[in-house]
C-alpha cells in the first residue's frame, strides 16, 4: 500500500478533520489567537498570525516531503474550527506515525473535541494506513 498525502476530510459523529490548507488560515487564527495566556501561546509563541503562518508553512512542507500532515479540526455541531493537529514522523516503511502538537481552541477545551479528534486520527492511522505503531508527540516537532 502506498500512503496518499493528498487533501482529505475525515469525520466521525462529532469532529471533522480537514487537511490544513491556506483556506483555513483565517478561521484557525480567529479560533486560536484569542488565547494569549494559553499553553501553546506561552510555550511555542503561537499567539499571532505570523506564528500560525509558520504552522501552515510547516504543514505544507511536511506533506510535500511525505513526512507528516496537518489538520484543521472542525466541530460538526457548530461548523467552527476548534483546533489543529498533526500526523508527524510518518514512516510508511515501518507503518508508524506520531499524533501530536494538537492545539484546541479555548472554547472547546475540556469538551469532547480533543478526545474525538485523537480517536478519529487513531482510527484512520490503523484502519486506513494500516499502521502497526502510533506515538503521541509531546514536544514541538523539529
Amino acid at each position: 500500500m502506498v500512503w496518499n498525502f493528498d487533501s482529505r476530510t475525515i469525520s466521525n459523529s462529532k469532529i471533522q478533520i480537514e487537511t490544513l490548507e491556506k483556506r483555513h488560515f483565517g478561521e484557525v487564527c480567529d479560533a486560536m489567537i484569542p488565547d494569549p495566556d494559553g499553553w501553546y501561546s506561552i510555550m511555542f509563541g503561537l499567539n499571532s498570525p505570523t506564528a500560525y503562518q509558520k504552522e501552515f508553512d510547516d504543514a505544507d512542507d511536511y506533506r510535500k516531503k511525505k513526512y507528516g500532515m496537518g489538520f484543521a479540526i472542525r466541530d460538526i455541531a457548530s461548523s467552527q474550527i476548534c483546533g489543529i493537529s498533526f500526523f508527524l514522523k510518518m514512516d510508511e516503511e515501518n507503518r508508524s506515525l506520531e499524533i501530536g502538537t494538537t492545539n484546541i481552541a479555548p472554547r472547546f477545551r475540556r469538551t469532547y473535541a480533543n478526545t474525538a479528534t485523537k480517536l478519529l486520527m487513531l482510527e484512520y492511522a490503523f484502519e486506513n494506513l494500516h499502521c502497526i505503531r502510533s506515538l503521541f508527540g509531546l514536544m514541538k516537532r523539529i
